[in-house]
């Protein structure tokens, strides 16, 4: 993470679902060196290797997980955040090198499941008439779960006009 004219750092989770080591050590750490100032995530993401040595989630969890780790950055205050990176740096048929499967996109410029739904998280999200913001400007939100639902993450937000709130229901794809 960085602070606004801060070097930037490299920022979790790589290897966790989207909440982990979010609020212990790395959120207090960057909030220590940013002081007033909103911190921007700068590389982020999961990495699509499952055979390697370093722990990869599949394509698919990263579908769920990438969106909930952009969606847990702005839960916690924070202005920016990007994901590491946008393509493949290079074609890994043996699936087993973490640095060539963090894009969004193959090698071949052909989309992952990741980048359609941080795409549909954005449209769904954009709004061209306001800056986005954590706290609601039209008052509180009631919601409520039925079924097994002991365990999940909300994600308020407001847009004009009305309020979003996504879920999580938590389910580890490591």
């Amino acid at each position: 993470m960085e602070c606004v004219n801060f070097k930037p750092n490299y920022t979790p989770p790589l290897m966790g679902e989207p909440s982990h080591n979010l609020n212990d050590p790395w959120i207090p750490a960057v909030h220590i060196m940013c002081g007033s100032q909103r911190a921007i995530t700068t590389e982020c993401g999961y990495h699509n290797a499952i055979f390697g040595n370093y722990s990869g989630v599949s394509e698919g969890s990263s579908r769920k997980y990438l969106p909930r780790l952009f969606l847990e950055y702005f839960n916690r205050d924070v202005e920016r955040t990007y994901s590491y990176e946008l393509i493949d740096i290079k074609p890994n048929p043996d699936n087993d090198q973490a640095k060539f499967h963090f894009g969004l996109l193959r090698n071949d410029g052909s989309p992952k499941t990741a980048f359609i739904a941080l795409r549909n998280l954005i449209m769904l999200l954009r709004d061209p008439n306001a800056v986005a913001s954590v706290a609601s400007p039209l008052g509180s939100l009631d919601y409520g779960f039925s079924g097994d639902a002991t365990s999940y993450t909300s994600y308020p937000a407001a847009k004009t006009g009305w309020n979003i709130l996504s879920y999580s229901l938590a389910s580890s794809q490591f």
